[in-house]
């Protein structure tokens, strides 16, 4: 009778049990997950770009990934671990104390989910690289036709594109495949096991030695234990894979930024000119070496030369995103490194060739500059970036949203709210590095003249950088960079010329 009742209890509150400890279980874990989430972005923040270089589709599937990886271990490895052993041992004691037989049985079945928790580690750590590799690979593609999906189409290049992609997508299937089946392998050994230890306990417990309700009880645990049992295997793959996760976010957090706040900055110098030596380049290895560099209160400055000389290591350089290889970069005879990073970027500001659009209202794009700005402030800033027009014709005006899911935005838009953003800022020397690299030719001349005039005010110094012609017509002096020799290391030959007009 009482072997009758505890099933039926059993039975009834299992459904009720499980949804309990899911939600309870799952509750706990999902906030982890928001706020590991929140901790491994924020130390990210410091890395970028100077460490992390230019968005890439691999750093970010894997990130979020891994972070979902160690989570994945707690409710998915720890927790199938632990309720495996705490069930497996008490029902293999309590069967002994029954029937020591039942009990041997119970503990060999137990076994097994030990077994296949070793096997899907095995193939998992064996498939694991693969994965990864994979993995990255095809998060890069996919976010190369994500954003490069206009361009593809016009030059009918999208077809190819996405079979790259499906290439990717099955050399990532296949690679876990591999891992699947072991733990394929681990499951049905599990499987296999409870319904043996059924007819392994019917054969071992002698005729007569206890009463039939209490033999079909002991019956049913191996078939029980099945639902313990079966998800180590699972559990074996996921732990190989959330250790990797761990050793992948621990070595990104330990990476040392490229620059750092000085311990004791000092103040700001009154003057805002500036002078550059040594040499410039990312992560120690040199791609340009100046003499001097000699950017003027109030000059504009030119700064041309083919794809990969160095024009844009100089605008990181000048904003301290990389400190200088060896020299040093002087505001006003102030080093850069012995100032502030919030005060030196207050200081220059730069205008990139990829300004990005978030998914918010105009306004709240050009206010990232200067939080604590007006509408009114915001307003005049786009007006002198020249878009004031085309605010004017937005549906809710500053109010409109713009970005991902919402308005499109032109190529020459997205420049002149960058502009804008650096307008409302107002920093002494900005920087303008190739703000018209994606547009044409006509629209790449209208939109210099409109920034450079919109950016001119007594006293500010301008540094345009671009690989072509356009603007440097406005220029004070060019500055030419030629690289003297094909070897990263090589010294460019620096010439300096009076722009024409």
């Amino acid at each position: 009778m009482v072997a009758i009742v505890g099933v039926r209890l059993f039975g009834l509150a299992r459904p009720v049990l499980r949804h309990a400890e899911r939600i309870l279980s799952h509750d706990v874990v999902l906030r982890e997950l928001a706020e590991r989430r929140a901790q491994v972005f924020a130390d990210l923040v410091p890395l970028v770009p100077g460490r992390l270089g230019p968005r890439r589709g691999d750093l970010l599937t894997r990130v979020v990934d891994d972070v979902d990886a160690l989570l994945d271990e707690r409710l998915r490895v720890r927790q199938p671990l632990v309720t495996a052993a705490l069930v497996g041992g008490g029902a293999a004691l309590l069967t002994a104390l029954v029937q020591p037989a039942a009990g041997v049985v119970v503990l060999a079945v137990v076994a097994t989910g030990a077994v296949a928790f070793l096997l899907g580690r095995a193939g998992a750590a064996r498939a694991e690289e693969r994965v990864v590799a994979r993995r990255a690979a095809l998060g890069t593609r996919v976010e190369e036709v994500a954003h490069g999906l206009r361009e593809l189409e016009q030059w009918a290049a999208t077809d190819d594109a996405l079979a790259a992609v499906r290439v990717e997508s099955a050399a990532t299937a296949g690679a876990v495949r591999r891992s699947a089946r072991a733990v394929a392998a681990g499951n049905a050994l599990t499987s296999a096991a409870a319904g043996l230890g059924v007819v392994a306990v019917a054969a071992l417990v002698p005729v007569g030695a206890v009463s039939p309700a209490v033999l079909a009880l002991l019956l049913l645990v191996p078939l029980a234990l099945a639902d313990v049992t079966t998800g180590l295997a699972d559990a074996g793959a996921l732990s190989v894979r959330s250790r990797a996760a761990r050793r992948r976010l621990d070595l990104l957090v330990a990476t040392a930024p490229a620059v750092t706040d000085p311990a004791d900055p000092r103040p700001l110098p009154d003057g805002h000119g500036l002078t550059v030596t040594g040499s410039l380049g990312w992560e120690e290895r040199p791609v340009l070496t100046l003499d001097e560099l000699t950017v003027r209160p109030g000059e504009h400055l030119g700064i041309t030369g083919a794809s990969g000389t160095g024009k844009s290591t100089i605008a990181a350089t000048l904003v301290r995103f990389v400190d200088p290889v060896s020299g040093d970069v002087r505001l006003d005879g102030t080093d850069l490194r012995d100032l502030a990073l919030h005060d030196v970027r207050g200081v220059v500001g730069l205008v990139d060739d990829d300004p990005h659009v978030f998914a918010s209202t105009v306004a709240e794009n050009v206010r990232l500059a200067r939080p604590g700005a007006d509408d009114a402030e915001v307003r005049s800033a786009l007006d002198r970036a020249c878009l004031g027009v085309w605010v004017d014709a937005l549906p809710d005006g500053l109010h409109t949203h713009v970005g991902t899911g919402s308005r499109e935005v032109s190529g020459g838009e997205r420049a002149r709210l960058a502009l804008a953003r650096a307008l409302l800022a107002d920093p002494q020397v900005l920087v303008l590095d190739e703000p018209t690299a994606h547009l044409d030719g006509a629209t790449a001349r209208q939109v210099a003249t409109e920034m450079l005039g919109s950016a001119a005010r007594a006293g500010r110094s301008i540094v345009w950088i671009t690989h072509g012609t356009v603007g440097l017509d406005e220029m004070d002096r060019v500055v030419r960079l030629e690289a003297g020799a094909p070897a990263s290391v090589s010294r460019p030959a620096l010439a300096r010329t009076s722009a024409a007009g």
